[in-house]
């Protein structure tokens, strides 16, 4: 829940930040501002690597059987590997 609102927030401030540019008189001098819009640039940049680090992630691994199996015969055949090498 804590992330849901964290991300909510973060995207109202940039749309909130646009509307006092257009609508808000004591705002207008940014528009203009080459300043003010590399920071606005740096936070949407930001804001999109923080929403792609908290996206869905699939944990769930789905591991048949065999793959099982074939892991532990992999696993048998590094260690007698590694018994040659010492």
């Amino acid at each position: 829940m804590k992330k849901i609102v964290v991300k909510i927030v973060l995207l109202l401030i940039p749309v909130i930040y646009l509307a006092g540019i257009l609508f808000i008189s004591w705002m207008q001098p940014l528009r203009y501002n080459v300043f003010a819009w590399i920071v606005f640039f740096i936070y949407m940049v930001n804001l999109i690597f923080i929403y792609s680090l908290m996206g869905k992630k699939d944990k769930n691994i789905h591991v048949t059987e065999q793959e099982k199996e074939d892991m532990k015969l992999s696993q048998e055949l590094l260690k007698d590997r590694g018994k040659w090498f010492t």
